[in-house]
């Protein structure tokens, strides 16, 4: 399976997922949107991967590959492509294909719970997850679900936290891919945004949870491996 990365910021990589695919044995070539390299042909990968970003997806008239982005995502979308979007990229799944993406009623940074619906989901990837899960949040907009999708996620500052279209498009606004070093490093770089608030935790708070982080790495390694299955059966459960 030939993997592609889009990258927002260079301090939100693919954290645990690339042990996933070095593990597996899979190619990941990568896209740094941050520094204008071109995005992908159609024809040069199976699954693409979203990752996070400070921006808002509303920025097109700032943010010149914004609007190619969703013009990509939809596009992969429509040919039937496996597409994981986290955080910023879930929220760009819901806007290329008509959802909407608006400010939240609260910013969510921290380790908070979601609960999973999984009585939404089919048995393959709702036996993968668990009922309740504390992750890592970064985020201060929200989604609406985009057409076609089906929520499976909610906590307590946020409504719309995960959704499936079909089986092969997966949109997560919470983190499971991170490390420490991940978490570390997007606490050094946004640090200018951990303004006390309900759910906005302080640093030192956040890395005082890092004991969270495996159970949700072990939860993004049985995602991929979900969508890894779509991907080879080409069915729908």
């Amino acid at each position: 399976m030939r993997i592609h990365a889009l990258y927002h910021e260079p301090y939100e990589g693919l954290g645990n997922i690339r042990d996933w695919a070095d593990i597996k044995g899979f190619h990941i070539t990568e896209t740094a949107l941050y520094n204008n390299e071109p995005l992908p042909g159609l024809a040069d990968f199976d699954m693409l991967l979203i990752m996070g970003g400070s921006m808002s997806v509303n920025d097109d008239d700032k943010i010149s590959w914004l609007k190619t982005e969703k013009k990509l995502i939809r596009e992969s979308v429509q040919h039937n492509k496996v597409i994981l979007g986290i955080c910023l990229g879930a929220q760009l799944i819901s806007s290329a294909l008509g959802g909407k993406v608006y400010k939240n009623r609260f910013k969510e940074i921290g380790f908070f719970p979601v609960q999973f619906i999984k009585s939404a989901l089919n048995s393959k990837l709702s036996n993968m997850l668990p009922d309740e899960l504390m992750v890592f949040h970064w985020h201060g907009e929200t989604y609406e679900n985009p057409p076609g999708a089906v929520g499976f996620a909610s906590s307590e500052a946020t409504s719309n936290q995960a959704f499936i279209i079909g089986t092969r498009v997966i949109g997560l606004q919470f983190h499971l891919e991170m490390t420490l070093t991940n978490i570390k490093e997007i606490c050094n770089s946004c640090q200018h945004e951990l303004i006390e608030a309900e759910y906005v935790q302080t640093a030192d708070h956040i890395l005082s949870q890092k004991h969270h982080i495996h159970a949700c790495n072990s939860v993004m390694h049985s995602i991929m491996n979900y969508l890894e299955s779509a991907f080879l059966t080409n069915k729908f459960w």
